[in-house]
């Protein structure tokens, strides 16, 4: 059996390039659907007996929301401006930085959005055990388990 040939500095670029553009494109299409959902939100017709507490909850959940959005849409605008310089691995980097303050939004974003949500079906106490248990899982998933494997030091290789 031959060993594989080490890759190159470039080409590790263009496969890391690749690994997190298609991370990019999962997200994506999540995080649009929500943002145009919570954008139609004010036009209901219950969205103005709302109380004040809800609406800022709301508003905060629509803000993490837009945030993430623009967080996952920036590295296509680098990619677009700076696409024959090179720049491959430098748009990966801070998109990956982007990538992960994006998934904080976005999970800030659902928990709001589940608190006010239930808020309107069940008692407020009920609705802030949603919030806080959907945000705690949320981050348990998307950073407490890879986090924890990382320090634990496990590899498949």
């Amino acid at each position: 059996m031959e060993t594989p040939t080490p890759e190159t500095t470039k080409e590790r670029d263009e496969r890391e390039y690749g690994e997190f553009l298609q991370e990019i494109r999962v997200a994506l299409p999540g995080v649009e659907v929500l943002f145009a959902f919570l954008l139609t939100v004010p036009f209901t017709e219950r969205f103005d007996h709302l109380r004040g507490d809800l609406k800022t909850a709301y508003f905060a959940a629509l803000l993490c929301v837009a945030v993430a959005c623009a967080l996952l849409l920036a590295p296509t605008a680098y990619h677009r401006i700076r696409f024959n310089a090179g720049d491959k691995a430098w748009i990966t980097r801070i998109g990956t930085r982007f990538l992960l303050v994006a998934l904080l939004a976005i999970a800030a974003g659902v928990s709001m959005t589940l608190f006010v949500v239930t808020s309107l079906i069940f008692s407020r106490a009920v609705a802030i055990a949603v919030g806080a248990v959907s945000g705690v899982a949320l981050l348990a998933l998307w950073y407490g388990v890879p986090l924890a494997r990382r320090g634990r030091g496990t590899s498949e290789e």
